[in-house]
Order: C-alpha cells, then structure tokens, then sequence
C-alpha cells in the first residue's frame, strides 16, 4: 500500500494537484497513514 503518490490524493483532492499543494498532499497521506495505523492498532 503506498500512501505517499501525490496522484493518489488527487483522485480524492483534486486541489491537491495542484504543484503548490504537493506539501500538503503530502502531510494529508501522512496523517491518513497514521490514522489507519492507529486504527488497525487499536482494533
């Protein structure tokens, strides 16, 4: 599973496509990893 690809955020946030806000794509995927990891985790 790879969360990282900015062309995967874009599918679900296309403003992330933007160059600008690869940043951001970028810390979004890596809380969204963290998320999912805390979840399964937890579980």
């Amino acid at each position: 599973m790879v969360f990282h690809q900015t062309g995967t955020s874009s599918k679900f946030y296309p403003f992330l496509s933007n160059p600008k806000n690869i940043f951001a794509s970028n810390v979004l995927n890596l809380v969204l990893m963290l998320w999912l990891t805390m979840h399964c985790l937890c579980r």
